[in-house]
């Protein structure tokens, strides 16, 4: 690397500019191959090899054509087939996304270079050169199909396709729908970035075979327009890695093809400024919050110098909890409205959008109408016309310097761990971003480039320092003094309804032509013929994937998670355990406080959720006597290190429940600072009466995130939610882990601080007591009314769960609340405080229950490790350790609300405003302290069906559209035997699918030993970045888990899978196993086994006929939020 240069041949390639980190360093290029014209950028990293490459794929309508075949390429035909399994069999991390005007295929590998170059060239020869057949078209587009009925007795028509599917559940999102509606306003009806490249259901039910095809042919191809980033581990030769890529590429597109450009897309069209649309979205809630959505005029480009103070300016306006907008929206103390939104961001999009807006979080679902918007809006032009009208000199420029050096400050040092940070391509969370950061950077600069942008950050603060007042004429020269568009979501129960009536319609439709087609005399005739036709074509495609080449597993796999990471663990003196982790040549210091939270009364569990934010999150006294309200601390902690965070660490198996601190600083000189900060947060965080109204923020942002978590995503909270029930008997674990525990007891310390006068208490007691009364006489209807006796912020807690209840028990569950209202009421804010204060002095203390990590580079080490023990040192001891509480939760609520249950075996949380249902299934499994051959073969025969695999059983569901993330699994970590399957749309269809696959498997063929081998070495962390692989090992330290014994447990699996007989054991040992879990296995699932699901009523009607039908005995329990909270 140190010879590359610009103009420079290396073989097929010639090099058209070289790369550099921050400090100098040569640490890639670009290259183009010179026959295709395929751009290469090739970036060195102390990691596992990386690749992604991007396709431009603009799009001409909402069919989603870009997002179907980002999932048919990558595992339909017998390439994409073979693809998934040399992914498992390599050690490999793949993923695919679709984004507005290109999709994305990313991997990693740790299974060496070898592995890598296979995986490169299977993935590009099914990228380039699918084989995909017609039916697996159709079974991942809208695919109407038959299938039997709950229970097995008849058939019946179901919406399918895994794409459709995916894309019902997100269309119904809040988010989505808002989203969705600014693209053609921004960019004009037709513009490419005003369709959805994910897809729209009604446009998607119109999408054909030939579409597909047609779009393959026209947007996959290798040349100029095409990006290709490949991140090797540093010391790789880089001619050795550029012939074998010219090899690829000459085996997979021979010839000498002329390149061919994409078009370049044509320029917004949007219409006039200001319109405001109201982006309607199907819920059988009202009482929610929206998100609201201001954008203005996209510009036809943004240099990286436009971009830095656009971005900076709209940071300043509305970037979080240090901006203008923040104090003027969301502040209580200063806000210019009365309604209490939960937060503000800004945002700049990535080329070629160039879209400029700001987010509004939190406005209750009753307000989303025009004058409320306008009034909004109008609040963010007059803050703009003030930015715009600020004098050189003045008090205000002054402040508007010292926040933008902040931010400029920190981007700085975001941009230098951006460039010494693999890109971590095979995550989901890899993005796009290094793509859009290069190719800027190429159109833009010389042969030389700097990766990290300083130049250009250091430029802007320099000129910023010195007192130029640019505000002004960033607001001119972007237009934002022109009215934006704005577009908020709204709940539409109407819209619920009529969809799904339009469903029946549609599938009655289907059914008559179906009898059509097959001359059947009745439909039952006519489906069962479908049914079978599909079968049939399901069977074509198993035998073609039975003749799917066999890849061989990597040799030599590593033995423990992680054999690469260079730490070491000390004792901590005054507290447990430290782990010194070696980050190399890193210029990054990370350091991270763990306390093991002791055993906490009844009182301090309602305080518990308030112990993150009060350690970082509502300002500090400074060791020189200053005090910083959160604003300031925030801006002062990003001009001085990297980051400082808080968060909540766990592992319930063990009983590990702990708080973190982790700061991180860059640069020797900042490590003094680093620990500065450390100290503010833990011996002087500014707590008193004054602190009432950031907390009282800090309580809204947080209950008005919890309550929209159920029109989130799925894979964001439903994992917490099923773990919420399993470990409802840990009243700590649920104060801090579990997102419904957590939003009753907020709703509670929102009480607590509300310190009324004598004379507002009064009236507000006497309101709460004639509540209590409407909640024992009244409907819900006559409740809701009467719930305008409180002022509307007070209110809308009651209103929320009104809402989530059952006719059953809501008049007792309300009761129950209001009367805890009453008794936090005689709290006051100066009390409250002052309890938070002593559980923190408990919790944050010294002793063996304080542990702590350190990523670092060698030389930095020791002064670290000395630092952070003269902090420990002055800390107060904890006290005894005791044993926390212990009761079950979920059940005493059910009693409390008329359901006497003894067990909860199958438990369903209802959501009514979702169209699809999700499984999480859990129950005992094998753990890494099972080294004995038994509990090996065990966990082969799980892993023998996990993984990407044509037969596993998540490629089988997936093909199916019976659902999209899923699959049987076993966590070793935890010891548990998992099943999750989401966006299911027959809850009762999936498990009935699964069950008959589980039953039907062949395990017959000695290659799948090496397969359930190879999936059983998928928890190797390698590719991840320095301080999450330290933070991951000390973890498995404080849980009592070793390297030395996960090798025992792998050596055991190796060991297993050599031996002859394991083969045929495999078969019954999953039969056993599944049949403990989850039903429809002729047996009813192990008594530590928690059944899980999710849905609407619909779906839970005929989940629940289906157990019925399989002789399940314990009844599906319906739970609700409500359900999850502590007893008073």
């Amino acid at each position: 690397m140190k010879t590359i240069q610009a103009g420079r041949k290396y073989g097929a390639f010639k090099v058209l500019s070289a790369y550099s980190n921050h400090a100098g360093k040569n640490c890639g290029a670009r290259l183009s191959h010179i026959r295709t014209g395929q751009p290469v950028d090739v970036l060195f990293f102390p990691s596992v090899p990386q690749f992604s490459i991007t396709f431009k794929t603009p799009v001409q309508d909402d069919k989603g054509c870009p997002h179907s075949l980002e999932h048919i390429v990558l595992s339909k035909g017998a390439k994409g087939k073979y693809l998934s399994m040399l992914s498992d069999m390599t050690l490999c991390e793949f993923t695919a996304a679709t984004y507005s005007e290109l999709t994305a295929y990313q991997f990693n590998v740790s299974g060496g270079m070898s592995a890598f170059y296979k995986v490169a060239e299977a993935a590009l020869d099914t990228l380039l050169r699918p084989d995909f057949t017609d039916e697996e078209v159709r079974r991942e587009i809208y695919n109407p199909d038959a299938e039997l009925c709950p229970g097995g007795k008849g058939y019946r028509l179901e919406e399918k396709g895994s794409v459709y599917t995916e894309m019902v559940s997100a269309c119904e999102k809040p988010s989505s729908a808002a989203w969705h509606a600014l693209g053609p306003l921004v960019f004009g009806k037709g513009h490419p970035l005003a369709y959805n490249s994910g897809g729209e259901p009604s446009q998607m039910r119109r999408a054909t075979v030939a579409d597909i095809r047609a779009f393959h042919s026209s947007h996959y191809r290798l040349g100029p327009d095409t990006g290709l980033i490949v991140c090797l581990p540093a010391g790789q030769p880089l001619e050795s890695f550029l012939t074998e890529l010219d090899s690829i590429f000459e085996r997979l597109s021979p010839g000498n093809k002329p390149a061919v450009r994409e078009k370049r897309l044509p320029m917004a069209s949007g219409g006039k400024s200001g319109k405001i649309v109201l982006a309607t979205y199907p819920s059988a809630v009202s009482a929610g919050n929206e998100d609201v959505f201001f954008a203005w005029k996209p510009f036809t480009r943004l240099s990286v110098s436009d971009g830095l103070e656009l971005g900076l300016l709209l940071d300043l306006l509305g970037g979080g909890e240090s901006s203008y907008l923040y104090s003027d929206l969301v502040d209580s103390a200063t806000r210019k409205t009365r309604t209490a939104f939960s937060g503000v961001s800004a945002f700049v999009d990535d080329p070629p959008s160039n879209m400029a807006g700001l987010c509004v979080f939190g406005l209750p679902s009753r307000l989303a109408r025009r004058r409320e918007l306008e009034n909004l809006r109008g609040i963010i032009m007059k803050r703009l016309e003030w930015l715009s009208s600020v004098k050189a000199g003045s008090r205000e420029c002054g402040e508007l310097r010292r926040k933008a050096l902040s931010l400029l400050s920190a981007r700085r040092r975001g941009m230098i761990k951006f460039v010494y940070t693999a890109p971590r391509f095979g995550d989901r969370s890899g993005g796009v971003s290094w793509h859009k950061h290069l190719e800027q950077l190429n159109e833009e600069c010389g042969a030389r480039i700097d990766l990290s942008q300083l130049p250009a950050i250091d430029s802007l603060a320099g000129r910023i320092a010195a007192g130029e007042n640019i505000w002004p004429g960033v607001v001119r020269r972007f237009g934002l003094g022109s009215d934006t568009y704005c577009v908020c979501s709204k709940p539409d129960a109407g819209l619920l309804r009529s969809q799904k009536r339009a469903k029946e319609l549609r599938l009655a439709a289907l059914e008559k032509g179906l009898l059509r087609a097959y001359k059947a005399a009745s439909a039952q005739e006519a489906l069962e013929k479908k049914f079978r036709d599909s079968a049939a074509a399901a069977e074509e495609i198993d035998r073609r994937d039975r003749a799917i080449p066999k890849p061989a597993f990597v040799k030599n796999p590593p033995l423990v998670l992680d054999d690469t990471i260079k730490a070491s663990l000390a004792r901590l003196r005054g507290g447990g355990e430290l782990l010194l982790n070696d980050a190399g040549d890193s210029p990054f210091v990370e350091a991270g406080l763990y306390f093991r939270l002791p055993e906490l009364s009844s009182g301090d569990l309602v305080l518990a959720p308030l112990l993150t934010s009060a350690l970082n999150s509502v300002g500090v006294r400074t060791a020189d006597g200053r005090e910083l309200d959160y604003a300031a601390m925030l801006e002062e902690m990003r001009a001085q290190i990297y980051s400082l965070r808080s968060g909540v660490s766990s592992n319930p198996w063990t009983g590990r429940l702990e708080i973190s601190l982790k700061a991180a600083s860059c640069g020797t000189e900042e490590l003094a600072r680093l620990f500065e900060w450390l100290e503010n947060c833990l011996f002087r965080p500014l707590l008193d009466a004054r602190s009432k109204g950031r907390i009282i923020d800090l309580l809204n942002e947080s209950m008005q995130e919890t309550r929209t978590i159920m029109n989130c995503r799925e894979e964001e909270w439903v994992r917490d939610a099923a773990a919420a029930l399993v470990h409802r008997d840990k009243p700590a674990f649920l104060a801090l882990r579990s997102p419904f525990t957590e939003l009753r007891l907020l709703e509670r310390l929102r009480w607590r601080v509300h310190s009324p006068s004598e004379d507002a208490k009064g009236g507000l007691l006497s309101a709460l007591a004639k509540l209590r009364a409407c909640a024992e006489r009244e409907d819900r209807d006559g409740f809701r009314k009467s719930l305008a006796l409180l002022p509307q912020e007070l209110a809308g807690q009651f209103g929320w769960h009104l809402e989530h209840l059952p006719e059953q028990g809501w008049h007792t569950v309300l009761s129950g609340m209001l009367s805890e209202a009453a008794s936090d009421l005689e709290w006051d804010c100066e009390k409250t405080v002052a309890a938070l204060k002593v559980l923190m002095s408990k919790v944050f203390a010294k002793g063996p229950g304080l542990r702590a990590v350190v990523t670092a580079g060698r030389p930095h080490l020791p002064l670290v490790r000395r630092k952070l023990e003269a902090l420990i040192g002055a800390l107060p001891d904890a006290p005894a350790a005791g044993l926390q509480s212990s009761s079950d939760v979920v059940l005493s609520n059910l009693a409390a609300r008329g359901v006497k249950q003894r067990r909860l075996l199958h438990a369903a949380l209802v959501n009514e405003s979702a169209k699809t249902g999700v499984f999480v299934i859990s129950g005992p499994g094998i753990s890494y302290q099972d080294a004995g051959v038994e509990k090996a073969v065990d966990y082969l025969a799980v892993k023998a069906v996990s993984g990407g695999g044509p037969h596993s059983i998540f490629m089988k569901t997936w093909a199916s559209g019976m659902a999209y993330s899923n699959g049987l699994n076993v966590n070793p970590s935890t010891g548990r035997l998992l099943y999750y399957a989401e966006r299911c749309p027959s809850l009762a269809g999936t498990i009935s699918f699964v069950a008959g696959l589980v039953k039907d498997v062949d395990l017959s063929d000695r290659f799948l030993l090496e397969y359930a081998l190879a999936n059983s070495f998928t928890d190797y962390r390698g590719a991840d970045d320095y301080a999450a692989r330290g933070y991951d090992l000390a973890a498995d330290y404080a849980d009592g888990l070793s390297p030395a014994q996960v090798r025992r447990f792998k050596t055991a699996l190796l060991r297993a899978a050599g031996r002859v007989e394991t083969l045929a054991r495999l078969k019954p040992r999953l039969l056993g196993l599944a049949s403990s879990l989850m039903p429809g296995l002729g047996r009813e699932p192990g008594g530590q086994t928690t059944v899980f699901v999710i849905g609407p009523e619909t779906l839970l009607k005929e989940y629940e006929k289906y157990l019925a039908s399989c002789g399940e005995k314990e009844p599906l329990v319906r739970l609700f939020p409500a359900d999850f909270a502590l007893p008073g």
